[in-house]
């Protein structure tokens, strides 16, 4: 889509990025990703849960001040 743009056409993928000052597709997954953890973690939206990594169980053991982590 960059190569679109009006004179970038030769540039390489970093240069574009940089000329048009966006983020590169690799990070804009992984904040997706991120995002989506979130939202799962914070109940935002319905989910299936049962597809989803599972929560790590703490018990009475805290986790650096928080509940909210996954299991590896």
């Amino acid at each position: 889509m960059t190569k679109m743009v009006l004179g970038l056409a030769k540039l390489s993928y970093k240069e574009r990025l940089q000329r048009i000052n966006l983020p590169s597709l690799v990070y804009r997954r992984i904040r997706g990703n991120v995002i989506e953890v979130y939202k799962y973690l914070h109940v935002i939206y319905q989910v299936d849960r049962s597809e989803l990594p599972p929560q790590h169980e703490t018990g009475n053991v805290t986790t650096r001040g928080h509940s909210l982590k996954l299991k590896k």
